[in-house]
């Protein structure tokens, strides 16, 4: 702190009132908000629907912490045959071994993760939740915060205590800036109020372009079971 004062006082003896200000702006100030015509915000396309016909999937916090569940059962809802755990996070074939499709744009189409969704209305890619978001102006560089409503698909609820992280993507060679990271590495947290309702960030976009939003929820909890807490929605924001 004591240095920081020194060196706005050897600024303003230095430089002058009238360089004060780009002294002070280099030493580590937060960015500007972005202007609210910035331009940027949910990309616009067909709605989701990818649950529409299929049983909700409940969810069992005692789901979390299994690392190793074997074969499991078929569901009857989707026609799914059963899978061996997780098998997409432990898949690394490319998705060439057995007919699935190779991984998508961020990780999307894979075993793990769900098409990425235009709006701001989804499912998440089990049928587990369902989530919406509203998303201050967005702009390149500036600081942009999520307002982020989860609730159970089976019967509405809020869903509490889930501790979400925004993961971003513009494509497979440009993830998001270490300022994105949860603290202390980087600057995101959350804010869960009223129940179920999240305010989530600060995010920086440091490109232009059409981003990939990942929300995660109950990111710690293992996604082993079809039970498991841990859910994740991904939606397309456009960065001008």
């Amino acid at each position: 702190m004591r240095h920081s004062i020194a060196s706005g006082m050897l600024c303003l003896v230095g430089a002058g009132l009238a360089l004060a200000s780009a002294c002070t702006s280099s030493n580590n100030a937060p960015p500007p908000s972005c202007p609210a015509d910035a331009g940027g915000g949910p990309a616009t396309g067909a709605p989701d629907t990818h649950c529409v016909g299929r049983t909700p999937q409940p969810t069992d916090p005692a789901s979390c912490t299994v690392t190793d569940a074997g074969t499991q059962p078929a569901d009857a809802s989707t026609g799914d045959a059963g899978t061996p755990g997780d098998a997409g996070a432990a898949d690394t074939g490319g998705g060439t071994d057995s007919g699935t499709p190779p991984p998508g744009v961020c990780g999307a189409n894979t075993d793990v993760y769900g098409d990425t969704m235009y709006g701001t209305v989804a499912d998440d890619d089990e049928c587990k939740y369902h989530v919406t978001y509203s998303i201050t102006p967005v702009c390149e560089n500036g600081p942009v915060y999520f307002t982020v409503v989860a609730t159970h698909l089976t019967d509405n609820t809020p869903l509490t205590g889930a501790y979400p992280f925004a993961e971003l993507c513009l494509n497979d060679t440009h993830p998001a800036p270490t300022i994105d990271a949860e603290q202390p590495d980087g600057q995101q947290t959350y804010v869960e109020g009223p129940p179920g309702t999240y305010k989530v960030g600060p995010v920086q976009f440091d490109a232009a372009g059409q981003w990939t939003v990942r929300f995660h929820f109950n990111q710690k909890c293992t996604d082993v079971l079809r039970t498991s807490p841990h859910g994740h929605a991904a939606f397309f924001v456009d960065v001008p």
